[in-house]
């Protein structure tokens, strides 16, 4: 019987699969396309460095004024969500356990995240009539990782490339 499971949500997906946010990015290229207005034979130059800036719709943002605004507060970095903080200390293009096996990878996002086949997880879906762990506390990602005697993994989940973990990770049905 296959399970359907709560999505992880969106803010996470760019730390998990290494994609720059969409914000980050479009920070990015403002300021670059800003840069090359500088040159006299640009087509936005006049536009951008010469005349004052043209009234737009209040819903638009003006690139002249949204670039001098950036210049001063600086492109915003990633924020990684708090509840990632502690297995993802800062944004890679490849964060750690992506060249695993896709069932590894699926199991360490689900143990970072909480979105998984967890029973309390399964007991909010209405799947599962209790929230109890074999051990007889309610099974979470956090209890998992931290207390539980039976699935905890035997060694910390950032240890991504310790051999125990990646057989655990491989075996569990999280």
């Amino acid at each position: 019987m296959k399970l359907c499971l709560r999505s992880t949500p969106s803010s996470f997906l760019p730390i998990l699969s290494g994609i720059t946010p969409s914000e980050t990015r479009r920070c990015a290229s403002c300021l670059k396309l800003y840069a090359k207005a500088f040159n006299p034979k640009h087509l936005l130059h006049e536009t951008l460095h010469l005349k004052p800036s043209p009234k737009h719709l209040r819903s638009r943002k003006r690139l002249r004024f949204f670039v001098e605004l950036l210049s001063i507060n600086r492109v915003p970095t990633t924020p990684i969500p708090p509840v990632l903080q502690s297995f993802i200390t800062a944004f890679v293009p490849q964060p750690p356990g992506c060249d695993h096996p896709r069932n590894t990878w699926v199991q360490l996002n689900r143990l970072r995240t909480g979105f998984g086949r967890f029973v309390a997880n399964m007991k909010l879906m209405g799947l599962f009539s209790s929230d109890l762990c074999e051990c007889g506390k309610v099974q979470t990602a956090y209890y998992i990782l931290h207390d539980c005697t039976k699935f905890k993994p035997p060694c910390h989940i950032n240890e991504v490339d310790n051999p125990a973990l990646l057989e655990n990770l491989t075996h569990s049905k999280f």
